[in-house]
């Protein structure tokens, strides 16, 4: 079987999988999350039992304590949020922290699951155009909805790294001379590399289903390329249909 052909469908898998993790990110993977907010902490002191790190993913936060950090005070899932003042409250901060947060870029965090729901929608036509005899339609399925996966995944891999970025730099014109540091979260780069791998397999897809180099979906299941079913069964004596492509 052919490189691209064997590409595509687990470039496709592994992205769709990795999107879909991040999708789950925190509040409900708490693990996994976009952004992280935590207090700098003198490791010769003990760790405080208030809430010292607040991360942040697609449908919420959660708040951990460095003495306790498997204990999570976490928000409701909901699309688009801000961490009430309360809760910063509880990390000893000034509550301007929140103001780093822009409610405006949580709320188009629901590409995410977008981008999940185009790269699985894509991996199931991918597969039948391995596994049919009429694959040349299942591969343009696949690439369409592909390429639709990996532009979602793109824009959301930048509203990511957008929303740490901007985060820093209102925190540091802030200017409040406290010990925190912002960071990025697994969930960012999780991002990046779906979106990479789904450009992968865009470009592996586009090779099959225009039939270039040699790679094409009927070369793969053994048929001469632009030639109809009917006429390879005809030319072998198994039919007396004709007809081209």
């Amino acid at each position: 079987m052919a490189l691209p052909t064997t590409l595509s469908p687990l470039f496709l898998f592994t992205a769709t999988v990795v999107l879909v993790l991040v999708s789950l990110s925190s509040p409900i993977i708490h693990g996994i999350y976009l952004l992280d907010i935590h207090a700098v902490l003198d490791p010769s002191n003990p760790p405080p039992s208030v809430a010292t790190t607040l991360h942040f993913g697609v449908w919420g936060w959660c708040a951990t304590a460095a003495a306790n950090p498997d204990a999570a005070h976490c928000s409701n899932r909901t699309v688009g949020y801000t961490v009430p003042e309360e809760v910063v409250a509880l990390t000893g901060q000034p509550a301007a922290v929140v103001n780093v947060i822009s409610e405006g870029l949580t709320f188009i965090l629901v590409l995410h699951p977008l981008a999940a729901v185009f790269s699985l929608f894509a991996l199931l036509p991918g597969v039948m155009a391995l596994y049919t005899w009429s694959p040349h339609a299942w591969g343009i399925a696949s690439l369409v909805l592909s390429f639709l996966a990996a532009f979602t995944a793109s824009i959301s891999a930048a509203i990511d790294v957008a929303l740490v970025a901007i985060a820093k730099s209102r925190f540091e014109q802030l200017d409040l001379g406290l010990n925190i540091a912002i960071d990025y979260g697994p969930a960012v780069w999780m991002t990046v590399a779906a979106a990479g791998m789904l450009w992968i397999e865009v470009m592996c897809a586009s090779v099959v289903v225009c039939d270039c180099f040699g790679f094409g979906i009927e070369h793969e299941v053994g048929r001469t390329p632009g030639v109809h079913v009917n006429q390879v069964e005809k030319a072998n004596g198994n039919g007396t249909g004709n007809g081209v492509v």
